[in-house]
């Protein structure tokens, strides 16, 4: 629902707000002059070099109503992110901005091409290009601006209910999970969360002379900067905080300032040595830089006035220790690429990749304690034949190799080290290694005459090895940890294409795929995959045309075991020497299924000479089961501390099968009319989902507002445009969006957007 709201609101706005600007991806734009061309354009020469253009100035009002208020973003404010020109209010104002497209060119090329569409300043793009016979170049920069990551001021549990639950602190209650009843914001007025991303780069790509017309390169330059804020919420360890309510002040939350850039340089060289022979070959260096200042210790002490605690060795005091650290990078890239053409009845490819990241600046702590390398490195290959039988048989065959290898700093005592010596644990999980993938198939393509049909075959062979390092005090055993040291799957498939009579076409792919062995719960032991596509057409018939599709994927797994752990010997501070046997309870598996359904069917046609409609329904839906598991520790905490006596246990029980199901349904009409000079549109989209998130005991547990998903969307667009003369058109719009939501009213919300312009042809 949210994925296609966006898009939806999105295209909206910017086909209205961009007046004659040509949009061709949508029918569902208000009414737009067709591209740039030389027969409606002024010409600077015949036969030689021309300019041509179009100019559109705009000017918008919107106008949003409903949500919490001012400061608080609702869903239409989060996903179509807009702001006054004239000033900073998000909810009412003027957008005024210019849209331009002028290309320069000769009869064999577009020489230069200068494009911008704009939307208001958190949202637009201009993109350069330009061609000769020795040399192409481009460059883009580009502006978007969204709320941060979704509706951020609601994932504070303090302001949403049921998101911290006060039995856990009524008198009495003790232990680990007691801080569930607490939660501490310590950005208190901060509500309006958002990120700018601006995008910018440039390429060169050069036809040496030496080359003989044999090959190019290309030197790029691309980057990103993203800024603004985000919602951040973590759960710091007792015995960091001093005093009575050290837990109650561990679950806390802030604003986190984002400011970030990312810059990528790359040479890459095309060339045919020989007739038949092709070389590609890539190098790239890629940067990324976080600006922001950091968050420790020492910052939350001056929030709050809380005492950091002292009584825990592993932090030493270390008022530096940061939350949430992101290093800064570098990745540096190699890939070379052959490939041999064998006349019309073979081809052969291979191909490697090397790449290299590494961390490039470290905490304080990590340096104090040793942990000074962060290295991951990425290799892989892959070989490829394509052989022609003949005109009815052809055969491919692939294999492809991919290794992951964790080159870090490892072990590093008191820091990251299979047994702990400080009370609290660091090797919380199990350590990657490496990973290792092997993926080969085979596949083969039928064409008969019959019925104008295309049959294709083909199987898939997956295996993955994974290298992992656990505690040896057990933090985390294997058999809890829902990781698995390997898999392996095979899929085969087959796909039918056919257009069995005029005007029909049909497209049907049935996979099944099956695991010995899986290693991540998303993995599937079983699934099913079915893909379906039928298209009538018929041209003489008012232009009708008229597609429908289904889709179904269903996935389950069972492989992985989650078991009860009890411990034996466990007992206060007086049980001297208690040891910790590991023993287990009765095996519980894992068990995972999800299924996803989809379906629609769209038409289209031209019921008059001047009229244009089309119409469409979706339909999707995902249903997932799971077991829910409870435990009475922290995930992934010690079932013992180390140096220590005292033992404490884990029960690990799987109390209920927890169950989403949720429906999306999508309607849209589009029309479009021609009248005289004028040109009409009119658009409307309405889309709904329903359905649970967490069935049962688990969604028990979840606040009200996160347990169901009741929701619609209506957008309306009506648009026109006037052909005052040859060259200059005037455009006006109206979009009016609204969002319902009936199980957290404050994200319900409408907003109507006027706009208005002129475009001019050069």
């Amino acid at each position: 629902m949210k994925q296609f709201s966006r898009n939806r609101l999105s295209i909206a706005f910017s086909l209205a707000f961009s007046g004659s600007t040509c949009y061709g991806e949508s029918p569902a734009s208000p009414p737009v002059q067709s591209e740039v061309g030389a027969a409606e354009s002024g010409d600077a020469g015949t036969g030689g070099i021309t300019l041509q253009g179009l100019i559109t100035p705009k000017l918008g009002y919107f106008s949003t109503s409903g949500g919490a208020g001012a400061g608080k973003t609702h869903f239409l404010e989060r996903y179509d992110y807009r702001e006054n020109t004239f000033g900073n209010n998000t909810r009412d104002g003027l957008i005024a901005d210019i849209d331009f497209s002028l290309l320069y060119s000769d009869d064999l090329h577009d020489l230069l091409l200068l494009e911008r569409e704009g939307f208001g300043g958190n949202n637009q793009r201009t993109r350069l290009a330009g061609n000769t016979d020795l040399v192409k170049f481009k460059a883009h920069y580009s502006v978007f601006t969204t709320a941060t990551g979704g509706i951020d001021y609601l994932y504070n549990p303090d302001v949403v209910p049921g998101g911290t639950d006060p039995n856990y602190k009524a008198a009495g209650v003790t232990g680990e999970s007691q801080h569930v009843g607490y939660f501490h914001n310590d950005s208190l007025g901060t509500t309006a969360y958002k990120v700018t991303r601006t995008n910018y780069g440039v390429s060169m790509a050069l036809k040496p002379v030496a080359f003989e017309g044999r090959g190019s390169v290309e030197l790029s330059y691309n980057g990103y900067q993203r800024d603004g804020n985000q919602v951040t919420n973590y759960v710091l360890p007792q015995s960091v905080i001093s005093g009575s309510q050290s837990e109650a002040n561990q679950w806390r939350g802030y604003s986190k300032a984002i400011n970030e850039q990312d810059r990528n340089l790359a040479f890459s060289l095309t060339y045919i040595p020989r007739e038949s022979w092709l070389v590609d070959y890539e190098f790239s260096v890629d940067k990324f830089e976080n600006n922001a200042s950091p968050v420790t210790l020492s910052t939350l002490s001056q929030w709050t006035g809380i005492p950091i605690g002292r009584r825990n060795p592993h932090f030493n005091g270390s008022a530096d220790l940061p939350f949430h650290f992101d290093a800064d990078s570098t990745q540096l890239t190699n890939s070379l690429r052959l490939s041999k053409q064998f006349d019309d009845s073979a081809v052969l490819g291979a191909g490697v990749s090397v790449s290299r990241l590494q961390q490039d600046n470290f905490t304080g702590p990590q340096l104090t304690s040793g942990y000074d390398t962060g290295k991951i490195g990425t290799d892989s290959a892959y070989l490829t034949g394509k052989f022609n039988v003949s005109q009815y048989v052809g055969l491919e065959a692939f294999w492809r190799y991919s290794k992951r290898e964790n080159g870090s700093s490892y072990p590093v005592t008191g820091f990251y080290a299979p047994v702990s010596v400080r009370s609290e644990e660091r090797m919380v999980a199990p350590r990657i290694n490496n990973v290792e993938t092997k993926t080969y198939g085979l596949e083969a393509r039928l064409y008969p005459s019959l019925l104008k049909t295309r049959w294709t075959a083909g199987w898939t062979h997956v295996d993955t090895d994974r290298d992992l390092t656990y505690g040896v005090v057990p933090v985390v055993p294997a058999e809890m940890s829902l990781y698995g040291v390997r898999s392996s799957s095979d899929e085969v498939f087959v796909k039918l294409v056919a257009r069995p009579a005029k005007g029909w076409s049909i497209r049907v792919t049935p996979s099944y795929l099956w695991s010995n062995q899986t290693g991540l719960v998303t993995e599937p032991e079983e699934a099913l995959k079915l893909r379906t596509q039928l298209t009538y057409t018929k041209p003489e018939l008012n232009e009708l045309l008229v597609s429908g599709y289904y889709n179904y994927t269903d996935k389950k797994n069972g492989l992985l075991g989650h078991s009860d752990f009890n411990v034996t010997g466990a007992g206060g501070a007086g049980v001297s020497g208690a040891t910790q046997a590991g023993v287990f309870g009765s095996p519980k598996m894992q068990q995972v299924r999800n299924t996803f359904q989809s379906g629609g069917i769209n038409l289209s046609l031209v019921p008059a000479e001047d009229v244009k409609a089309n119409f469409g329904y979706d339909w999707n839906q995902t249903d997932i089961s799971t077991y829910y598991f409870s435990s009475n520790r922290l995930r992934y905490h010690y079932l013992s501390v180390p140096g220590s006596n005292i033992l404490t246990s884990t029960d690990v029980l799987a109390l209920d099968r927890a169950k989403s199901k949720i429906d999306t349904h999508s309607l849209s009409a589009n029309v479009e009319k021609q009248w005289s000079q004028y040109l009409l549109a009119a658009n409307y989209s309405l889309s709904w989902s329903k359905g649970q998130t967490g069935g049962g005991l688990a969604g028990q547990t979840l606040p009200a507002v996160d347990d169901a998903v009741d929701n619609l969307l209506h957008s309306l667009s009506l648009g026109m445009e006037y052909r005052v003369k040859k060259n200059v058109s005037v455009f006006g719009g109206l979009v009016v969006d609204y969002y319902k939501d009936n199980v957290y009213g404050e994200l319900s919300g409408g907003r109507k957007t006027l706009v208005a312009g002129l475009s001019y042809r050069l």
